[in-house]
């Protein structure tokens, strides 16, 4: 697809809005059992754990590590209904669990691979500071602060590289985790910057969620959500 035709971030998120009318209340709900499962374990470790031990932070990181791949699966699940959304077959709340319907393993191992490849990436920037850390030759902090911008620069590129996973997985069920990791690379190809730049334009009502106290979030993640599968959508 040439460049010219692909649509614009302008008209990808007027898309959106239209898709999510009459089901607001289907996706707001999704979001929101979502969000509760995932944070309530880690909730209740921060409660139980003492995390100034060793043990307890040990514990805890692991957690995290657990409740990171699980979200993949859960991710998964909203990708596919707003999948739906965007190609006018209506949404269910039972859509939600569609990652736990026989794809969790592939989720799972997707997510692994981008976290371990996330990563390797920060190595450089660990060892730096912990260098600066033990023997206080600060002379290395400024090698640590061009470690630590490779990494950020380096796990967005990551994230980019495989953000429509979800989406293959759902179009393509019979490819491997592998495979699916392979194909998002390969549509996202000439198209990272214009992704980016998407994500970047929700950063206003990223701030509005904030000074909601969080509550604008169980309206701007659907939307946010609706328009990144249209984008896949125009990706196709």
């Amino acid at each position: 697809m040439e460049t010219s035709k692909k649509k614009t971030s302008i008209i990808l998120k007027d898309m959106a809005k239209r898709q999510l009318l009459g089901n607001y209340q289907t996706v707001i709900l999704a979001y929101f059992a979502m969000e509760l499962i995932i944070s309530l374990p880690l909730q209740l470790l921060q409660k139980i754990l003492n995390l100034n031990s060793t043990g307890g932070s040990l514990i805890y990181m692991v957690a995290t590590i657990i409740i990171a791949l699980i979200t993949a699966v859960f991710h998964l699940g909203q990708c596919n209904l707003y999948l739906k959304l965007a190609r006018g077959l209506g949404c269910q709340l039972s859509d939600m669990w569609y990652g736990f319907r026989g794809f969790a393993d592939k989720a799972i191992v997707a997510q692994l691979i981008i976290m371990v490849k996330s990563f390797v990436t920060g190595i450089p920037f660990i060892i730096l500071a912990g260098v600066t850390a033990t023997t206080k030759s600060y002379y290395v902090l400024p090698f640590a602060g061009v470690a630590c911008v490779f990494f950020m620069i380096a796990t967005a590129y990551i994230h980019l590289t495989y953000s429509q996973v979800p989406y293959v997985m759902i179009d393509r069920p019979e490819l491997s985790a592998s495979d699916a990791l392979t194909e998002s690379a390969r549509i996202m190809k000439g198209n990272k910057l214009r992704f980016f730049y998407l994500q970047v334009s929700f950063i206003g009502m990223w701030i509005l969620g904030f000074v909601s106290l969080y509550v604008g979030f169980f309206w701007i993640m659907p939307y946010m959500s609706m328009t990144k599968a249209d984008f896949y959508e125009d990706l196709r």
